[in-house]
This record gives structure tokens, sequence and C-alpha cells, in this order.
């Protein structure tokens, strides 16, 4: 039962594209915020010398939109992120593969993980994550807030 046990995970540690326990994978549960619009409406008006006016109303509201993220930080100091889709949506070009983005300049301490992520053509923001309570915040085009938490993606809910 041992060799077994150790058999499996030295397979493990080399399966390409498997977490090692170097690797610290996170999921992060927050919300984007979008703004939407609420009223929209014109009008024109002409009197009887001929003037005419023309007028444009809109209200619009922010909408806190719930999202994840997954994090991948390795130990070698290289990391990328499944940004939430309503981070990335609508842009012309996205730098990712299958959803993931690289996270550039990647720094951890004892206290924050810290990173830049580009995320398209003219897109791209800042990464913290504070280690003691769990907060990430990713700030940019868009911006994204919330809680993260230790997953293993080996295991399955169900």
């Amino acid at each position: 039962m041992r060799e077994l046990l150790v058999l499996t995970l030295a397979g493990a540690a080399l399966s390409p594209g498997r977490a090692t326990a170097q690797t610290l994978n996170l999921v992060c549960s927050g919300t984007v915020p979008l703004e939407r619009e609420d009223l929209s409406g014109s009008m024109s008006a002409k009197d009887d010398f001929g003037y005419s006016a023309k007028g444009h109303i809109s209200s619009t509201h922010v909408e806190q939109v719930p999202e994840q993220a997954r994090l991948e930080l390795r130990e070698d100091g290289t990391g990328r992120i499944f940004m939430p889709k309503t981070m990335t949506a609508g842009l012309l070009k996205s730098y990712g593969v299958d959803g993931w983005h690289e996270i550039e300049r990647l720094n951890r301490t004892d206290s924050e993980i810290t990173g830049k992520i580009r995320y398209g053509l003219m897109a791209g923001g800042g990464m913290t994550i504070d280690r003691i309570t769990g907060r990430i915040s990713i700030t940019g085009w868009r911006s994204f807030a919330g809680e993260c938490r230790p997953y293993d993606p080996a295991e399955r809910k169900f």
C-alpha cells in the first residue's frame, strides 16, 4: 500500500498540467461593478417659426455582478489567472489562452501577493491578494474584488 501511495504522488508531480505541491491554487468569489443603463429617451420639438430643439436623457446605475476567478501561482515565481468573464467581455483582442492570462511581475511576500495582468489590447491592471484576510483586488479597465481560498484542482465537489 505504501509503494502505491509513493508512485501516485510521484506520478502527480511529473504529470504535465497537474498541480504540484509547490503550486498555490486559489478560487476567488467576488463582484465586478458594471454600469447599466436604466432609462434612455430622446425628444425633438419645432415651433411655428421653424426653430427646433432636440434633447436626449439617460440614467445609469452600477450593478455588482457576481463573478469568480481562479489563480495558479507556481513556486518558480510564475502564475496565471482565469479571469472573470465580465472583465474580458467586449475586448477587441484578449491575450488569454482558453480564458487563462499570465500574471506578470508576480511577487509573493508573507503578507501579500501582487502582480500585473494584461487581458486585452489596451486593458490590464494590477492584482493584490492579502494573504492574511484572503481579499483580492484587481484594478484596471474593469475591477474585481472578492475573497480567495485555496483549492485542489484534482478534487471535484461532485
